[in-house]
């Protein structure tokens, strides 16, 4: 077993620019050398943090000086696909391209769709990521029907079943999913797969104003329309993906705008494409794309968040709240931002209230930016918690968001959550200092 330094990619938070550092690295080449590495771990009395593709948004990887760092991006194996059951097995380290790329070939479809493609599914389930078929699809969480798990102590076990129907067991499985790494390490899965929709459609239309824009979304889901996809995203923010990918939309340059896809049999599409048409009458103007169009929209709007952090430092803000305060939430995070005088990009997914901003750091002295950005955050989870919102929808708590989400946890359900960890984990090693 070679303990490897830790290289810079795994000690710098690429958004935020926060800065840990490790005992060192491992990269077990199997499930027998990752328990070597954990006993290892414990006679030397070192925290384990495992990562994956490092596209984390919340810290929630970042080592500090005793956390040896276990690396399970090299597990790329594609196990098994079984047709009959629609389960694909996968090592951790599988990225959602090559799932993507493997289902397909089959006539299959995996729907979880989460911006970073590269990222692996160890961390999307580590996580519970969502993405943008969140609103008609569900999130990650829903297409895991088992996990190997590797305990702290070394003990492997397996976690749910093949079987659609259990009332047999405690349902450590989703107990596992969203858990960040700090239950135990997540080496295998079984996923679920569907049939591919037959056909998609993609629609953009703007805005001249963003709650105009937003509030049509519940109109659009009242008139029996279950879009894939509905996005919003601001003029800023697509004028930074412009920039990225060197590349325009031929659109109106306008305030905001909701990029919409559709799927199903063709016949059901063009119904649907006609109801979101007589809904969106308000709107500046309304497309229907391409092929080609709708890749370039929603490349473009993939990359909002990379295109930022090109740029500069900004602080990555994944909040959910309920769908009829979107409106009421966008206007707070813009206006304090104004009274900050911070610049903030706000886009997200429109169907299911999971609102994504980043506020840029731009010139600011680290000082200064420490300051502000402490107080944008207090200000603005009080004003989430008030209105029933949570800290995240989709990229987790970690380190950045610890603070704020243990302010607002019940006390009941916080000493029950540290029951179950030490039930997992009774020296807290695995991830510390992370979720609770």
């Amino acid at each position: 077993m070679k303990i490897f330094p830790a290289e810079m990619h795994y000690l710098i938070d690429k958004m935020t620019g926060l800065a840990g550092e490790a005992f060192g690295v491992i990269k077990p080449k199997d499930t027998s050398e990752l328990v070597e590495a954990l006993k290892y771990a414990k006679e030397h009395q070192l925290n384990i943090i495992v990562v994956g593709a490092n596209t984390g948004l919340s810290g929630g990887t970042l080592p500090r000086k005793r956390d040896l760092i276990i690396d399970l991006s090299g597990w790329k194996t594609i196990l098994d696909f079984d047709e009959a059951t629609r389960t694909l097995s996968v090592e951790a380290g599988v990225t959602l391209n090559q799932i993507y790329d493997f289902v397909e070939q089959k006539g299959y479809f995996y729907p979880p769709d989460p911006g970073a493609k590269d990222a692996t599914i160890g961390g999307n389930i580590a996580t519970n990521a969502g993405g943008m078929r969140a609103v008609k699809y569900g999130v990650t969480r829903d297409y895991v029907k088992a996990l190997e798990v590797v305990l702290i102590d070394g003990t492997i076990v397996t976690l749910g079943s093949l079987n659609q129907k259990d009332s047999s067991n405690y349902d450590l499985k989703d107990l596992l999913i969203g858990s960040e790494g700090t239950l135990g390490i997540i080496t295998k899965a079984w996923l679920k797969v569907v049939e591919k929709p037959a056909e998609s459609s993609s629609l953009i239309a703007s805005f001249s104003e963003i709650t105009t824009a937003i509030n049509s979304v519940s109109r659009i889901l009242n008139a029996g329309v279950l879009p894939a996809s509905i996005e919003f995203f601001e003029n800023n923010g697509l004028k930074f993906a412009e920039e990225y990918n060197q590349r325009t939309l031929s659109i109106p340059d306008d305030a905001a705008y909701l990029l919409l896809t559709l799927d199903g049999d063709k016949e059901d599409i063009l119904q649907a494409a006609g109801a979101v048409e007589e809904v969106l009458s308000n709107a500046t103007s309304l497309s229907r794309l391409s092929s080609a169009e709708a890749t370039a929209a929603w490349r473009l709007r993939d990359d909002i968040a990379a295109a930022v952090q090109a740029k500069t430092i900004a602080e990555p803000v994944d909040i959910v709240v309920p769908i009829s305060q979107i409106s009421q939430t966008l206007a707070f995070l813009k206006q304090k931002a104004s009274e900050l005088k911070l610049e903030i990009v706000t886009f997200g997914h429109a169907g299911d209230g999971n609102i994504h901003a980043l506020i840029l750091r731009g010139a600011l002295s680290d000082v200064h930016w420490e300051q502000l950005i402490v107080q944008y955050l207090d200000e603005m989870y009080q004003f989430i918690n008030q209105i029933g919102g949570l800290a995240s929808a989709e990229h987790g708590i970690g380190l950045m968001k610890r603070p704020y989400y243990l302010k607002y946890l019940d006390d009941n359900l916080h000493q029950l959550y540290q029951r179950i960890k030490v039930a997992f984990d009774p020296e807290g090693r695995l991830n510390p200092g992370k979720k609770i």
